[in-house]
């Protein structure tokens, strides 16, 4: 790694920070920004402070501190992952976002009627460990595991549900031609009539 970057830095360039964006470091140093987050990050004065370092540059020390420095890096992560959840509903973070979607940073739909449309990470909770981050998809409006394994161990509540509705509210010029096709059941070409399951139905409850 560069030595000479920060620890936001280097976390946004790992795997697991990749769809995250670079919080304005005044959101950062804003005390009231972390107003209910104090109490969910141990060690809260130390992940600030590796936080907001302007470099980051592991250093050789022995087994006990390093455990300690493991923990504190956690940590860290934990309280930028709540804090960028909060950012996402800024202007600011928003428009970041905004970024990323239009470059194609995010995953496509694994849908195949929804042709390839880009989805966007979403957290079905804002309470830590519940669910990890998810893939929330404009056309089929359906909710989807992460395809990148990286992914799999990265709290959903680093983005949380409430910033999606607004990013596709302020940007909703990129969503407006979507044409929701739905999926038709066919046998050998024919479309299958809703009637066909109701006979059905009715047949297996004569039997």
């Amino acid at each position: 790694m560069d030595t000479n970057q920060s620890w936001i830095d280097w976390y946004l360039s790992e795997p697991r920070g990749k769809y995250q964006v670079k919080i304005d470091k005044e959101y950062i140093m804003n005390a009231f920004n972390y107003y209910g987050i104090r109490q969910k990050v141990n060690l809260f004065s130390a992940a600030l402070e590796l936080m907001v370092k302007n470099y980051y540059q592991p250093i050789n020390i022995d087994e006990d501190d390093k455990s300690k420095q493991i923990i504190i890096e956690q940590q860290a992560e934990m309280l930028y992952g709540l804090i960028h959840a909060r950012y996402l509903l800024t202007n600011e973070g928003l428009t970041k976002m905004y970024e990323k979607y239009i470059n194609g940073c995010f995953p496509k739909c694994p849908r195949k009627l929804c042709k390839g449309m880009t989805c966007l990470p979403y957290g079905v909770s804002d309470e830590l460990n519940e669910y990890s981050v998810k893939l929330f998809c404009p056309s089929c409006k359906e909710i989807y595991n992460m395809p990148d394994n990286s992914m799999a161990t990265v709290d959903g509540a680093y983005f949380g549900p409430s910033w999606v509705n607004l990013f596709i509210s302020k940007y909703s010029s990129l969503f407006k031609n979507i044409n929701i096709e739905k999926y038709v059941p066919k046998i050998y070409g024919f479309r299958i009539q809703s009637q066909f399951y109701e006979n059905h139905d009715e047949e297996e409850t004569l039997s």
